[in-house]
């Protein structure tokens, strides 16, 4: 199991022998929601638009959430702000517990709070993994219904923490669950017309609640949140198997991946033609795509890869 990072627990104990004081800097605009990974925040800031709320998101670009680590300011910002939101995980647990021990009870947990559609960390056939203790997917952004789901909770807990912008809270949700529901009936579409219902991705598999949603089945290397990036010899040759048993055009990589297991993969396959296809993550986007790139646009692009990989 993932332990806290070092700098993360230097961060909390330092935070509850700070006591930081409560409401050191005030945004007189609206409330301030603190946000430590890219797609809640890409959810608050479509949430709370036009409200004044200022919306800070503590990881930085190009850093992976699993690996990130806190710094004390991270802490004042969690200890400070109106409403912490984070994922819930192994990766952002420090935060929840920052903010608890700081006094700040507005917290939104996401994997507490839709915790009954969360599924543990998936180890499939031919898949290199260690045997420990399971651990709950993290990964549960990547699932457009699990997105609305949280989005309903956040939403619900801004109008508590805001009610004179209630109604806009109301509004925003609105909207923002219809754009939601587009992208999930466009999946459902796109699986139902497609060739085939399982997918091959020689790289970690952040993807399992994406593949449950819509029935499907992934034959992968690592797990979501491995740290591994060498496959042995077995998975190399179980995956190039399943590459010509389901004679598939193109196999999934990760945005950051390096490629060389899906390569090895493909040339161990013998088969030609089979090209790679990126599904995003999110875990680790760079400045410029969290700045200008939305959550919804980010799994379009996904569904479009969805396509290549079913076709």
């Amino acid at each position: 199991m993932k332990k806290i990072g070092f700098a993360a627990l230097a961060v909390c104990i330092l935070l509850i022998l700070s006591g930081c004081e409560r409401k050191e800097e005030v945004n007189n605009d609206g409330i301030d929601v603190v946000c430590t990974f890219y797609p809640q925040y890409s959810w608050v800031k479509n949430l709370t638009k036009d409200t004044g709320a200022d919306v800070i998101l503590l990881q930085k670009g190009g850093t992976d959430f699993h690996s990130f680590q806190p710094t004390f300011e991270d802490a004042r910002k969690i200890n400070t702000c109106d409403l912490l939101v984070c994922i819930g995980g192994e990766s952002d647990e420090w935060a929840k517990e920052a903010a608890e021990n700081g006094g700040n009870e507005n917290i939104v947990s996401v994997m507490n709070e839709i915790s009954d559609y969360v599924i543990d960390e998936n180890v499939s056939d031919g898949m290199e993994h260690k045997e420990s203790e399971k651990e709950k997917d993290e990964h549960v952004f990547l699932s457009v219904k699990n997105a609305s789901r949280a989005c309903r909770i956040i939403a619900e807990k801004l109008c508590e923490v805001d009610e004179k912008n209630e109604d806009k809270y109301k509004e925003n949700l609105s909207e923002y669950l219809k754009k939601l529901e587009e992208i999930d009936k466009a999946f459902e579409e796109a699986v139902k017309n497609a060739k085939r219902k399982a997918f091959v991705m020689p790289d970690r598999y952040p993807f399992a609640y994406l593949a449950r949603d819509y029935g499907l089945a992934c034959f992968a290397a690592f797990a979501g949140c491995s740290s591994e990036t060498d496959a042995s010899f077995e998975t190399v040759v179980f995956l190039s198997e399943k590459v010509r048993e389901l004679d598939v055009k193109y196999v999934a990589v990760t945005e950051n991946g390096d490629g060389k297991t899906a390569e090895s993969v493909i040339e161990a396959s013998g088969k030609d033609g089979v090209r790679t296809v990126i599904l995003n993550s999110m875990q680790s986007l760079p400045e410029e795509k969290i700045e200008n790139t939305e959550y919804t646009d980010i799994m379009l692009e996904n569904l479009e890869a969805l396509k290549l990989l079913l076709s």
